[in-house]
């Protein structure tokens, strides 16, 4: 190799430093040209603020000035933001109130039944019910409420159908929420047939009419005084052919003492409708001696 002339190696190595020298250059152009737009996008846009900040001498201010303008340039701006929030603040504050409102029930009846009418009757029922029924919890009212187990009337003649209702009864049964069920005859005989979840009434009422069912656990409505006196007549027809049970506390699967303590308030309330002698609710003065009496021990 002669004197003077570049190597392979070190041409390869220049050639390499000018190429990254030019991608510096064009990046440091491309930098500058960035700052450049950035810059007269600013200044755009702090003019277009000014412009609407101040108007040009002579121009109207075409923003509204009354209170009226600005709320309708409110709405125009901001309506569906502002609906969407009204509803939602509704719907929570309904759950809310709804939680906080609730008032605590004495009792529970459930209405197991394949009959339509029955269902539309509930308010009625509830009625009867609190009228023979005491304020086991002590807030000074009585309040019953009632839960509605409804049942196709074809699935109960379809031995598929009658598996999947008993064991929708049966979890019913097992919660130990509600211990007095109300039901009628289609439902006693398909799904009530065993009888061994409620209690014999022979050995509680003896000699009263109208027990019937297996193991004598129901009793008919219809033949009680009570109900008789205290249903309507156009009431009474839709609930012509019901029975009233009680559900054998031994028999749920969970709830302990509370379950126990639930047997004894519908056992109370049953025995009152079947001697038709209705609660007197206590007044106020009535109240506090008793309460005086319980926190003091003398009676």
């Amino acid at each position: 190799m002669r004197s003077g002339k570049l190597s392979e190696k070190d041409r390869m190595r220049l050639e390499q430093e000018h190429l990254e020298q030019l991608r510096e250059a064009q990046e440091r152009e491309a930098y500058h040209r960035q700052r450049e737009r950035d810059a007269r996008a600013e200044l755009f846009r702090l003019r277009q603020e000014q412009t609407v900040e101040q108007p040009h001498a002579g121009e109207d201010d075409t923003r509204p000035k009354s209170l009226r303008g600005k709320l309708e340039n409110f709405w125009y701006y901001h309506k569906w933001q502002l609906l969407v929030s009204v509803v939602l603040i509704g719907f929570f504050g309904s759950v809310l109130a709804d939680t906080l409102l609730r008032q605590p029930k004495d009792i529970t009846v459930v209405l197991v039944t394949a009959n339509s009418a029955a269902v539309q009757k509930t308010d009625a029922l509830r009625t009867f019910i609190e009228r023979y029924c005491e304020d086991f919890n002590g807030d000074g009212k009585v309040r019953a409420s009632v839960a509605v187990q409804e049942f196709d009337s074809g699935t109960l003649t379809d031995p598929q159908g009658q598996q999947k209702n008993r064991a929708k009864l049966q979890a019913q049964l097992d919660a130990g929420k509600a211990l007095l069920y109300v039901t009628d005859d289609m439902v006693a005989d398909k799904l009530l047939g065993g009888g061994e979840v409620f209690v014999s009434l022979t050995n509680i009422y003896r000699g009263q009419v109208g027990i019937h069912g297996a193991h004598d656990s129901l009793l008919y409505l219809d033949t009680l005084k009570s109900f008789q006196n205290v249903f309507p007549e156009e009431d009474a027809e839709v609930f012509e052919g019901f029975s009233i049970a009680l559900c054998d506390a031994s028999g749920v699967s969970s709830g302990g003492d509370t379950v126990l303590d639930r047997f004894s308030q519908a056992k109370a309330v049953l025995n009152r409708i079947v001697a038709d002698q209705p609660y007197q609710m206590k007044n106020e003065l009535e109240q506090v001696i008793d309460k005086l009496q319980n926190e003091s021990g003398w009676s």
